[in-house]
């Protein structure tokens, strides 16, 4: 779950067109952080693209904190009993991409999905929600 932020008027009319086209894609891009909502200390933070109205695509740095292997551990050892191997946290870091959707967008999309019922009281807004992975 993450916010992005736009530097440039953003989904506003008739604002939008006085930045004319250099303007329009600054105020399409900006900043996207976030973090995991299923692993603790797992965060993201890149660039996001709104490529079509209520639609952005992101990618950029994903950095999560787990535990390593216990110094002394060997493959070719069977180990008596129920031995712990966790051996102390280091961060890792790697890329991500994501697809950020319109709120709005993405409760007709789940349910149309799901079969639920999930209505929408506003016109739209710039709320997002996004999906992604990172390795």
């Amino acid at each position: 779950m993450g916010l992005n932020y736009h530097f440039k008027p953003y989904d506003t009319f008739p604002m939008a067109e006085r930045w004319g086209k250099r303007g329009a894609f600054a105020s399409k891009s900006g900043i996207f952080g976030g973090l995991s909502v299923q692993n603790l200390n797992d965060y993201y933070l890149g660039y996001d693209l709104e490529v079509v109205s209520g639609v952005q695509i992101m990618g950029g740095v994903n950095l999560y904190r787990q535990s390593t292997l216990a110094a002394g551990y060997k493959l070719d050892i069977t180990y008596p009993g129920t031995p712990t191997f966790t051996g102390p946290m280091e961060w890792s870091k790697g890329a991500y991409f994501g697809i950020g959707l319109n709120l709005s967008i993405f409760r007709k999309i789940y349910g149309a999905a799901t079969g639920l019922s999930t209505s929408t009281t506003s016109a739209g807004g710039g709320s997002t929600t996004g999906t992604g992975s990172s390795n």
